[in-house]
């Protein structure tokens, strides 16, 4: 319920209250994750919520990996140069 209240996304980017991620976190959920969160309290939402927030966690962690990997062969080319 306080993820609604607040303007503040879990990603740390402002969002709209009673909304359950800005913009961007929400484009980045899969369809039927996305849908899942119009369910209401005590029907689904907060599993939906939880399970969201886990799959955009883990997308951090990918992306964060790949970036970690293209810096990784960026320093190596530039070293060979």
């Amino acid at each position: 319920f306080d993820a609604l209240r607040s303007a503040v996304c879990w990603c740390g980017a402002r969002k709209r209250p009673k909304q359950s991620f800005c913009a961007r976190c929400f484009a980045i959920l899969p369809r039927g994750m996305r849908g899942a969160l119009y369910q209401l309290f005590g029907g689904g939402y907060e599993a939906a919520h939880e399970e969201a927030v886990t799959y955009l966690e883990e997308q951090r962690g990918v992306n964060a990996e790949i970036a970690a990997r293209l810096r990784e062969r960026k320093e190596g080319r530039a070293e060979r140069d």
